[in-house]
């Protein structure tokens, strides 16, 4: 139900290509609520996907820098990207 209701409220806000990454966070909110709530224990596979998917998503959505500063320097110098 949280994550439904957190989905739809993402969606009134943002365009769905700016939400959908967020999608891949479904496993990992699996894995830490059963660890939360019954107490299983994720073994070590567990948590390397876990840690693989957080990586992956983090490469999706934060900004590389890099390409802000070619994009900058870009328009500085009056060209197109």
């Amino acid at each position: 139900l949280f994550g439904f209701g957190a989905w739809t409220f993402l969606l009134a806000r943002h365009s769905a290509s700016d939400v959908a990454p967020f999608s891949l966070l479904a496993p990992v909110a699996a894995l830490v609520a059963t660890w939360l709530a019954r107490g299983e224990r994720p073994g070590p596979a567990e948590l390397a996907g876990g840690i693989i998917i957080l990586i992956g998503l983090a490469l999706t959505v934060v900004p590389q820098p890099r390409a802000r500063w070619r994009r900058a320097r870009t328009i500085e110098l009056g060209g197109s990207t």
